[in-house]
Parts: structure tokens; C-alpha cells; sequence
């Protein structure tokens, strides 16, 4: 039986159920990632509020995680995060349809 998460909203008493949103966080290469960058928030803003999108510096990854993740600084870094835990990576320019997957299997609920 799956579980819902649990959050407390403000102006509401109890928690409020349903899935913690997911942090995409992309840590951009050296040189002109541009295209890849416009492709990756065209493709988040179809998860709505499930998935939130952050521009980062490997050094800022850690107000997001404490796991160890390995960045290149040559190719474009997708990392997704949830209540702290790493649930998905992708190191590279994958094509759309791959992050689409990789996002959503990120953003399903897990059973409880």
C-alpha cells in the first residue's frame, strides 16, 4: 500500500498530503549550454509544481545534499533531489525524451 508524504502548509491546520516536490538541479558546464539549459526548463515545466528547477555551482550543491556526486565541468549535470536524497542523475546532453523518463521516475511515488 503506498503511503503519502506528509508537510505541514501554513494557514492550514494538519498536514498536508501528497509527494515532497523534487529538485532539479542543473549544474551547467564550461561554454555555451544555452539550448541545452532552454530544452531542460521547456521539458520541467510540463511536471507543473512537482518539480523545482534551480540554476547551480557545484559548490552550491550541498544546500541541497549532503551525498557525494560526481560533476563534469565539461558536459551539462542534472541532479535530482528529494528531502535531501539524491533519486537521480544524469551526467551529459541526453536527449529529451531520456530526461522526460528521468524526471519522472524521480517524481513517482514510492511505496511505503
Amino acid at each position: 500500500m503506498a503511503s503519502a508524504s506528509h508537510q505541514l502548509v501554513p494557514g492550514l491546520i494538519g498536514p498536508a498530503t501528497g509527494p515532497r516536490p523534487v529538485h532539479l538541479v542543473y549544474v551547467r558546464p564550461v561554454g555555451d549550454s544555452r539550448h541545452f539549459e532552454a530544452r531542460l526548463l521547456e521539458i520541467v515545466s510540463h511536471f507543473g509544481n512537482r518539480v523545482r528547477f534551480t540554476r547551480a555551482r557545484p559548490s552550491e550543491l550541498s544546500r541541497f545534499t549532503r551525498e557525494r556526486v560526481f560533476l563534469s565541468p565539461t558536459v551539462p549535470n542534472v541532479v535530482l533531489v528529494r528531502d535531501g536524497e539524491v533519486v537521480a542523475q544524469a551526467v551529459g546532453k541526453l536527449p529529451a525524451r531520456d530526461i522526460e523518463q528521468l524526471i519522472r521516475g524521480a517524481t513517482a511515488e514510492r511505496a511505503g
